[in-house]
């Protein structure tokens, strides 16, 4: 043990005269006393513990270290190499040691009960949300009647629906006491509950699991589909009911037409099962409608009454006593002049107004009310609108912590919304961020040209109310908004209403290039040259005169972390970050080299197989063809050899990608992606016959002989489920509608195969369809 825990790196200055570069001394002399207890530690130094020893290059009259000097920074730098080394090799082999299969089964719906139980200890009830609760409950406990419904709570942003929901979900759990199988979700808290995909994949492993079933789960949406409402029928018992609880359906993103809620069966349920699911109200104009789609599903026409499936939030009841509970759980209380005016603020709101005078309201106003002392009296004025306070709170912020990182550090939290940002990846950014290091850099500059992260995490701890937190997978635990208003008061605050950009800040396009730039490594071990700003920060005559650039100590990106793309899934650590958010801010920022570069290399294209985003890969292809026509050709070029080779790649062989695009023309993008990184060598399974060093190597099969056009298919849809009769393109070229014996029609991107809608009504088959011509009509 004492070999594997102890590192002792020795450095030789017997040799050399007494300097303070390498011993202690007072008042010009050497420390005897020092040097005594020095030569007691090395005593201690069994044996058989390996030790490095480094002695100063030079001679013995030399006195200290001169950085300046090449060979007194070549001997500085191979000390801390070594021990930098050693450490990072002792944690990684103590952190293995104590490492545990992960079980994404596991994880997620663990994360969805904690973030219940959480909520629900911290849930006030009132008369209006005591209604709701008896609602579900009556429903929850009612005996099976053949309805077969699923049951429907709504209600305006704010309004407290998820603490509602995690305070019914507790109870049900402690109700049931383990008998039959309970789920829950809150969707959009988690990478594997934002979009519909990953939910019902999920979703059917936990089920899987639940029943004891050995059928596997399927990788593809139109199985998936079938697999969980298989799932839902049949399994449930009288013995094992089930209980399924979703909240924020409207949380869902628009891949597969998540929000259009096809997916989830809301009648003809087993008796043994009940569904519970809550969204906002249907917002006028919106693209999805999620109310609607739900009653549409409950049998429920336009205009008719909610009857005993539907219930609504409605406006809180008792918002002083709501409020005093909230700053209970904090240990604190109102004087009556501040509780008065809190009062008159929640009979200001607007009934416009999205969230004013709802518990999301009262909980952002009892976590500043919370700081205020019983002698401030009222220290100013409560805004009567959430959207308005959220502003507020950015504006105290930027007058507490300073302008540039306040900004900088909302905007990336609110463009990382995808999946968040972490802890890490923010310190990064800011030390990228001139702007940021030269407001910090106002009375002192430190060694390195990094953002200290204490400013990061003091800023952090202000707004801990608001965000959450959450695992990726990866180790890493990211941070975003727990909120929409959040979001969307963060966009306004930042980035102005309507497009139009707010003078003195940054624009969107830049920051998205901020992010883009970071997740591409692109100034990793180099130095990033100071703008004007900084540079006057930095070459004050006590700092660094002179200095016009400086690593900022910013990590390299790599498609894989450990291991190569063509090992095996356990051999292998793929950078998931990088893979997930580069494309899609380098895109969004219209940076064509990088976003381009990326989309046409074969190694991408491979790393997000195997991160299993194959289908976030098309709509990546989708929005580089749209933001950079001129790069449509290339760009279409891998789009399609992705998507006519769907289904083999989205079984995760590792050098499958590779594989296939070998076998595409000489001349097509995929095969001179693959030739150039195989004459570049460095994996041995990625070599083509007769190249250089590759007699002996396993290496991939070459076809000789093979067609050299390419494959005219682009995309394999396999939506419906009976003959398809008839296809239309839009006008514009982006959707495909189809027509089956199935009697739907189905409306499809042209680009993902993802379906926008199903559309029925026929009472046979479908044989013709066709798109009006301005393509916002169906006809069949």
């Amino acid at each position: 043990r004492q070999k594997e825990q102890t590192l002792v790196l020795q450095r030789n200055f017997k040799e050399q005269a007494p300097d303070k570069d390498w011993i202690d001394m007072i008042d010009g002399k050497v420390d005897t006393a020092a040097q005594q207890l020095l030569s007691r530690q090395i005593a201690m130094i069994p044996p058989h513990v390996p030790t490095s020893t480094y002695t100063p290059p030079g001679d013995s009259n030399k006195a200290g270290l001169d950085k300046q000097k090449p060979e007194d920074r070549a001997y500085l730098r191979k000390v801390c190499d070594d021990f930098g080394e050693s450490v990072a090799k002792s944690m990684a082999q103590g952190a293995q040691k104590l490492a545990v299969t992960r079980d994404e089964t596991v994880d997620e719906a663990g994360h969805h009960l904690l973030f219940a139980v959480v909520r629900a200890d911290k849930f006030c009830d009132t008369e209006t949300t005591g209604k709701v609760v008896a609602a579900v409950q009556e429903y929850l406990s009612r005996r099976p009647d053949g309805s077969g419904q699923a049951f429907v709570v709504h209600g305006r942003s704010g309004a407290g629906k998820t603490y509602l929901m995690s305070k019914i979900m507790v109870g049900h759990i402690e109700e049931r006491a383990g008998k039959g199988c309970v789920v829950i979700r809150f969707l959009g808290t988690s990478p594997a509950s934002s979009a519909v995909q990953p939910l019902l994949s999920s979703l059917c492993k936990q089920l899987r699991r639940c029943y004891d079933k050995d059928e596997q789960v399927p990788s593809g949406f139109k199985e998936l589909k079938a697999y969980f409402r298989k799932a839902v029928a049949e399994w449930p018992s009288e013995e094992q009911p089930l209980t399924l609880f979703i909240d924020s359906v409207d949380q869902l993103d628009d891949s597969n037409a998540g929000r259009r809620l096809e997916w989830l069966p809301m009648s003809g349920l087993s008796p043994h099962v009940r569904i519970v699911v809550s969204t906002l109200p249907d917002p006028a104009n919106a693209e999805f409608q999620c109310l609607s789609q739900l009653r549409k599903g409950l049998g429920l026409a336009d205009g008719a009454s909610e009857g005993s499936c539907i219930v609504e939030v409605e406006t809180i009841s008792d918002h002083i006593r709501v409020l005093r509970h909230l700053l209970k759980l904090q240990g604190r209380t109102l004087t009556p002049e501040q509780e008065a005016a809190v009062d008159a603020a929640f009979l200001l709101r607007g009934e416009n107004d999205d969230a004013a005078g709802t518990p999301l309201w009262l909980t952002i106003v009892a976590q500043f009310l919370a700081l205020w002392t019983s002698y401030d009296g009222v220290k100013f004025e409560i805004n009567p609108s959430v959207r308005g306070l959220i502003k507020d709170l950015f504006e105290r912020l930027e007058t507490t912590h300073g302008k540039h990182l306040v900004r900088a550090v909302l905007a990336f939290l609110t463009l990382c919304r995808r999946s968040g940002v972490s802890e890490t990846e923010l310190v990064h950014l800011l030390s990228l961020d001139d702007d940021v290091l030269a407001d910090i850099y106002e009375w002192w500059v430190p060694s390195m040209r990094t953002c200290p992260p204490l400013v990061l995490t003091m800023l952090l701890a202000e707004l801990a109310p608001y965000l959450s937190r959450r695992g990726d997978g990866s180790g890493q635990q990211l941070v975003s908004w727990y909120h929409r208003q959040f979001w969307e008061a963060a966009e306004e605050y930042l980035f102005g209403e309507s497009g139009q950009q707010r003078e003195g800040f940054i624009s969107r396009e830049e920051r998205h290039t901020q992010l883009a730039d970071f997740f591409a490594g692109k100034w990793a071990g180099k130095a990033k040259p100071y703008s004007a700003w900084l540079s006057e920060r930095v070459q004050r005559p006590q700092f660094c005169p002179g200095e016009t650039a400086g690593d900022r100590m910013v990590p390299t990106q790599p498609l894989v972390l450990e291991g190569r793309l063509t090992s095996a899934e356990s051999e292998r650590l793929l950078n998931t970050r990088r893979i997930q958010e580069h494309v899609d801010h380098a895109i969004r920022a219209g940076d064509k080299t990088s976003a381009v570069g990326d989309l046409c290399s074969i190694q991408y294209v491979a790393a997000k197989v195997a991160a299993d985003d194959v289908s976030d890969l098309l709509r990546e292809y989708s929005a580089a063809i749209e933001r950079f026509p001129d790069q449509a050709s290339a760009l279409g070029e891998f789009a399609a050899f992705v998507g006519r080779n769907l289904d083999a790649l989205r079984q995760k062989i590792p050098t499958a990608p590779f594989q296939f695009a070998l076998q595409e023309p000489d001349t097509s993008g995929p095969y001179q992606s693959i030739k150039r990184l195989a004459e570049r060598g460095g994996d041995p399974l990625i070599a083509i016959a007769g190249a250089s060093g590759a007699e002996n190597a396993a290496r991939l099969v070459h076809w000789r002989g093979k067609p050299q056009q390419s494959d005219p298919c682009q995309l394999t849809i396999r939506e419906h489920e009976g003959c398809v009769n008839a296809v239309a393109f839009s006008p514009c070229g982006k959707w495909v509608a189809s027509g089956s014996d199935d009697m739907t029609i189905k409306i499809c991107s042209a680009g993902t195969g993802e379906v926008k809608c199903t559309l029925t009504g026929h009472s046979g088959r479908v044989w013709s369809v066709a798109f009006s011509p301005d393509g916002t009509r169906v006809v069949s």
